[in-house]
């Protein structure tokens, strides 16, 4: 069987995501109600039923955790249409990919950090990602999904780092 790599269609600038895996861990569908969110460049995010103001992605080798380990952070403000404990209650995925399309597997979990504004339902995530070790400088794709309990509401994010 032919390995897929990862393929952006020339339909994401229509609000489309069609993203092939070695082992169809990604598979982000457009919904009637999916959105795109503001990222930085290199970095894709589509959502539905949640929007976002603003986004940041950085990488992070200062985390005590796993000291071995290099880390996606990823600040997402004004996150909106869920609440605090949705996000708590909702599942964390995330897989990453070499250059030649290959899954790593990780035993490490994704580390965030969640904060909530009385009343207006405004959320702060703070997440940590491990993608590779520090020492290693080789890029590799990162596919991060949230999914609130009923599975209505999603987060996916893809960026190259």
């Amino acid at each position: 069987m032919k390995k897929y790599f990862f393929f952006f269609s020339a339909f994401f600038f229509f609000k489309s995501i069609n993203i092939y895996a070695q082992n169809n861990a990604i598979l982000p569908t457009k919904l009637a109600t999916t959105t795109l969110l503001k990222t930085p460049a290199g970095t894709t995010a589509q959502a539905n039923g949640v929007n976002c103001s603003t986004m940041i992605v950085t990488v992070d080798t200062s985390i005590r955790v796993s000291p071995k380990h290099a880390y996606l952070s990823v600040d997402i403000t004004g996150f909106t249409g869920t609440s605090q404990m949705e996000i708590l209650g909702g599942t964390h995925s995330f897989w990453v990919f070499d250059k030649a399309g290959k899954q790593i597997i990780f035993k490490e979990k994704v580390l965030y950090n969640v904060k909530a504004e009385m009343g207006n339902n405004v959320v702060k995530l703070i997440l940590k990602i491990p993608f590779r070790l520090k020492t290693d400088k080789n890029l590799y794709t990162v596919h991060y999904r949230w999914e609130n309990k009923d599975k209505r509401k999603y987060m996916d994010l893809l960026t190259v780092k």
